[in-house]
């Protein structure tokens, strides 16, 4: 039998106006958690901190939008927030064997088509240095996730000045499906390089699901529910940083699903 339980947390106390009195009116929002398998996968802890019982550490997790899971051991009141990426085993942060772990039961998602040649969408506000995306994507090869310093796919693709604002890009499935690569821009050399399993990186038959961590420079990037397979860091990250996230293709038409926590 499946052991939850159910938190209602109170959203928006910390929205004060001018007048220091509430911005909005506070909403109650229930959330449902699943208690995790021991040795189940550890994901990344971006939260640590010391609180009261095992529903304080719940209602910190159903506060932050990040947050996916969390761990919670009684005896030192030590409870961890993560997020949807994935730690290999053997790090410190996996090492939850005197924690129980819950999930949050409930998993919304947003669906996204782009266009051909570089028509990529740009479906998300700004971002702030770093963040965690949890997307399935459909395309016979060349998905490409793009990390720009603004959200105008028309300029980039037809401005000189504005194409030479691109940042990063990853793309999945390059060279005929057969590599994930990092690379500055379309039209520039590869980074890194990650050769693809047997049966390719994406597929124009079905939904493939990955994780990608950006932080500051060094990204991560892996299949739902396993360790990252890519991982660098830029030693000259360039002085014009990324705020936009991306979602396109080459050659084909790309299919997304975003998958988020529902609010």
């Amino acid at each position: 039998m499946r052991s939850v339980f159910l938190i209602v947390v109170i959203v928006g106390c910390e929205i004060l106006g001018a007048n220091m009195s509430l911005a909005e009116p506070a909403l109650n929002r229930s959330f449902e958690f699943e208690v995790l398998d021991h040795g189940a996968t550890p994901h990344h802890v971006f939260a640590s901190s010391l609180r009261g019982s095992k529903r304080r550490c719940a209602a910190g997790c159903a506060k932050d939008t990040a947050c996916t899971q969390f761990c919670y051991e009684p005896t030192t009141k030590q409870c961890l927030l993560e997020d949807a990426a994935v730690e290999a085993a053997s790090e410190d942060v996996g090492e939850t064997a005197d924690y129980t772990c819950y999930t949050i039961t409930s998993v919304c998602t947003n669906t996204f088509t782009s266009g051909t040649y570089l028509n990529h969408v740009f479906p998300f506000p700004a971002f702030d240095g770093e963040f965690v995306l949890d997307f399935a994507v459909q395309i016979n090869a060349d998905a490409i996730v793009s990390l720009s310093v603004d959200d105008t796919h028309a300029g980039i693709n037809y401005e000189v000045g504005t194409y030479e604002q691109r940042l990063e890009y990853f793309v999945l499935g390059k060279y005929g499906n057969t590599l994930t690569v990092i690379r500055r821009k379309w039209d520039k050399g590869d980074l890194i390089g990650i050769p693809a399993e047997a049966d390719g990186v994406v597929s124009g038959d079905e939904m493939r699901r990955f994780w990608l961590r950006y932080d500051h420079g060094t990204f991560a990037l892996g299949k739902h529910e396993r360790a990252a397979y890519l991982e660098w860091t830029d030693p000259t990250p360039p002085a014009d940083t990324p705020r936009f996230i991306g979602l396109g293709g080459w050659a084909d038409v790309s299919h997304w699903i975003i998958y988020n926590r529902c609010s």
